[in-house]
């Protein structure tokens, strides 16, 4: 449900609309600079109290529930949990229009936020290894492309490990058993390649070949993974995981019996994500200079940059069929990024701070 109310203001109608998803309009569009220019505006004309810091959704609630409930609601004093919800309001600096604005900040407190959410510090912590049940699974039946039940570990924790082996040949002491190096760092590939894909929901496997496929491209590299992932002009990696994959004729059943072949997926989401993980845990110690290369794509934060920033995306029907296409894709997302981003936060901060303000609010904010 969204909620509205008309008033005159200065010979004028004006509508405020509350939508579902919390945002705030103001018709006509043009009357005033902004949205939340304008319910000041209409705030102080109505004699509402209200406070500057407030962001443009919950100014927008004020005005409206002030407007709809008489003076009494206007002037008096706020709950406890009405103040609490005022200065949570605030709590990310953002512009006139209610867009975040690109602060370090804001970016600061957005990365204190995810490092008391359990559901993403422990993607984040290199030190979240495998549990017991699995470790002890992986031991009786070992294959380098196994999966065992329990909790597999954190993508921090495989990509430091692969950082460990290919710069320094080091081994984890949960896995000193598996003696064939090859096999180890296959080991070490495929964890990586299901942890990042399960904590970030890219669904790779769907084709029931993804994990695999994508695992043995990588291996394939060598050692000269850490060069390619190095490379940010031409972006091989993004090429090679973004690249189809290759069911080979396996089938699935509908309900009705029908009988389908599973279709190939090209994984660019989860590529950018790979690399950017990749480059963050490997390089925290070695050849930093490179832990910050990649921004990851995905739907939410593209779609804000749209909504909000004027971005452009490329679609298939602006580039002829090549195998170029997702890495001019991701060029000219990158560009994007760093143009708005400039040298005021990292795009490892970019993304969090735009994911999280925009994630859930719908197009209007």
């Amino acid at each position: 449900m969204y909620t509205s109310a008309t008033v005159d203001w200065k010979g004028k109608k004006v509508t405020i609309i509350r939508n579902e998803d919390g945002s705030v309009q103001i018709f006509p569009k043009d009357l005033f600079a902004s949205v939340k220019s304008g319910l000041r505006e209409i705030a102080k004309d109505r004699g509402i109290f209200i406070d500057e810091s407030w962001n443009t959704r919950y100014l927008g609630q004020r005005v409206l529930k002030a407007l709809m409930g008489g003076v009494d609601v206007a002037n008096r004093k706020d709950t406890q949990i009405e103040r609490e919800m005022m200065l949570a309001s605030a709590f990310l600096e953002t512009d006139d229009n209610g867009n975040v604005k690109i602060t370090l900040d804001n970016v600061a407190k957005i990365e204190a936020m995810i490092s008391y959410d359990s559901k993403y510090s422990r993607a984040g912590n290199p030190y979240s290894k495998p549990d017991v049940k699995w470790l002890e699974l992986r031991k009786k039946n070992f294959r380098p492309m196994g999966d065992y039940k329990g909790y597999r570990g954190s993508s921090a924790f495989w990509m430091k490990r692969i950082g460990d082996y290919l710069y320094d040949n080091s081994v984890e002491d949960n896995f000193k058993d598996i003696k064939d190096p090859k096999a180890y760092y296959e080991f070490l590939v495929y964890n990586a390649v299901c942890a990042v894909d399960a904590e970030n929901s890219t669904h790779i496997n769907a084709d029931s070949v993804g994990r695999e496929q994508l695992t043995s491209r990588i291996v394939s590299l060598d050692k000269d993974f850490l060069t390619q992932l190095k490379d940010t002009k031409d972006y091989p990696l993004i090429r090679l995981l973004s690249k189809q994959t290759e069911p080979k004729g396996k089938t699935y059943k509908l309900k009705t019996g029908e009988v389908k072949i599973v279709p190939s997926r090209e994984n660019f989401s989860f590529a950018t994500k790979f690399c950017h993980y990749a480059c963050f845990f490997i390089f925290e110690e070695e050849d930093t200079e490179y832990r910050d290369s990649y921004s990851i794509y995905d739907y939410v934060v593209s779609n804000a940059l749209k909504e909000h920033y004027g971005f452009v995306d490329m679609e298939r029907d602006s580039l002829v069929m090549s195998n170029d296409f997702y890495v001019e894709k991701y060029r000219n997302y990158q560009r994007k990024v760093d143009d708005i981003r400039g040298d005021v936060v990292s795009r490892n901060g970019f993304d969090h701070l735009m994911w999280y303000y925009y994630k859930g609010r719908g197009k209007h904010i």
